[in-house]
């Protein structure tokens, strides 16, 4: 795996797609400007290799050092044993054991097929097929793809929030938490993929059923359900309300807190009805799993309980874990400064957004899911994760949610004169309305 190969790929695969961006058909229904949009991607790859120059040529170890070696791992057997590569790369056993005629490449590698850390693996050992097993032509690929994600994305919130449009892409696309974290070989990236996939299908589906978006629907659904469960646990019901809100106006936040609440509820209570589905201690033996590995940051955890009361009194360490430690917590080396800064102003910036929050003014279903919905993972991941590296990456994803919320409440001119018009006016990323418009017909 040499410099000139990964030079070549990388570079390769940022040109095509750039190319791809300014000339594909996939691209028309942003409304953001092309040129936006390619430079949205040109600071993903630019991100993603510093994170990985970072992790794989100078800490030699980390999440994305594994995945790719173990997917080297599986590349090797393609010239001799193209059937073992596909097993590993594709393949499941009910009984959770690699089959013993691949115990020789399994041997080697460092995760288990059985976990979902194993899918970014897989992701992997398909992308060697077009880099040829270089490690940053990889992360140009994935760069690709989670621009796909984040374009539906994008979309999706600003046919809630039209008026938001060019300040979303801020949110969506440009913050640097988001776009440093969720840029590399991780599973973060997957994960804007599938939400945008799933937010931008079902409302088309509601607009304009096709079979394609019936297609995006399950993709979005295996593809989150295969790298996050637990997050699908909880978009699954959300998006329930989410699309019964497209269809019927309402108390869209009545109807969330409802659901959320009642389903809090339900999985207290499910324990003593079918003591089998535990989600309780399933909570409790991932925290005490997070826990026994060895980080550069472990953050104290009080056990999470197996009650309500022992649940909601956990909630404030929750927070602070998730929102306050990022940079309360003494930093010990630079990527943990940056972390903290990057913290403390997500922080200062929501705050901000919300001095100016006129919630009657926008009362629509995306904005309750948004609120809803990120609460609710950021919540799960400040209660079972210990590790802070951790939670900064997993926040990262959710970002671009709990901003387009902060937005969303905001009054478009106050943004512009305020914030954002000193250096930027939102408005000059979107292309003209009829343009866009042309586009979406198109």
């Amino acid at each position: 795996m040499g410099i000139p190969g990964n030079l070549f790929f990388v570079i390769l695969y940022t040109l095509l797609g750039s190319w791809w961006i300014l000339k594909g058909r996939f691209w028309q229904r942003s409304r953001l400007k092309r040129g936006v949009l390619v430079s949205a991607f040109l600071f993903k790859v630019l991100a993603g290799c510093l994170y990985g120059v970072f992790y794989f040529n100078v800490y030699h170890t980390g999440d994305i050092v594994h995945y790719f070696q173990d997917s080297r791992v599986i590349y090797s057997a393609l010239p001799e044993n193209p059937g073992h590569f596909l097993q590993l790369t594709f393949g499941y056993s009910p009984s959770g054991e690699v089959p013993e005629h691949l115990s020789y490449l399994y041997d080697q590698m460092w995760l288990s097929w059985r976990t979902q850390e194993y899918f970014s693996v897989r992701v992997n050992s398909v992308f060697n097929l077009l880099s040829f097993g270089h490690f940053y032509g990889n992360i140009a690929l994935l760069c690709i793809v989670s621009m796909m994600g984040l374009v539906w994305l994008h979309e999706a919130l600003s046919e809630a929030f039209p008026q938001h449009s060019g300040s979303l892409a801020i949110a969506v696309f440009f913050m640097p938490s988001t776009l440093f974290w969720c840029s590399a070989i991780h599973k973060d990236a997957v994960t804007l993929f599938s939400l945008g996939a799933l937010l931008y299908s079902i409302l088309m589906l509601i607009r304009q059923p096709q079979l394609r978006h019936v297609l995006l629907v399950a993709a979005g659904a295996f593809f989150l359900w295969n790298s996050r469960s637990y997050m699908v646990m909880i978009l699954l019901p959300n998006l329930f309300v989410y699309t019964y809100g497209l269809r019927h106006e309402g108390p869209h936040f009545l109807r969330f807190f409802a659901m959320n609440a009642g389903l809090l509820l339900a999985v207290i209570a499910l324990e003593y009805f079918v003591p089998q589905i535990d989600l309780l201690g399933k909570l409790a033996f991932e925290q005490e799993f997070l826990l026994a590995l060895k980080g550069n940051t472990h953050l104290p955890m009080r056990p999470i309980g197996d009650t309500l009361g022992s649940l909601l009194s956990n909630i404030p360490m929750a927070l602070d874990h998730v929102w306050l430690k990022t940079f309360t917590n003494p930093p010990v080396n630079g990527f943990q400064i940056l972390a903290a800064i990057s913290g403390a102003s997500q922080v200062a910036f929501i705050l901000w957004l919300g001095f100016g929050w006129r919630f009657r003014h926008y009362n629509t279903p995306m904005l309750a899911f948004c609120i809803f919905f990120s609460f609710a993972v950021l919540l799960v991941v400040g209660l079972t994760v210990p590790a802070l590296g951790a939670i900064v990456r997993y926040k990262s994803s959710m970002l671009p949610l709990v901003f387009a919320a902060a937005i969303a409440g905001n009054n478009p001119e106050r943004l512009k004169a305020r914030f954002l018009g000193w250096a930027l006016d939102p408005s000059r990323l979107l292309k003209p309305a009829n343009s866009h418009a042309a586009d979406a017909v198109s």
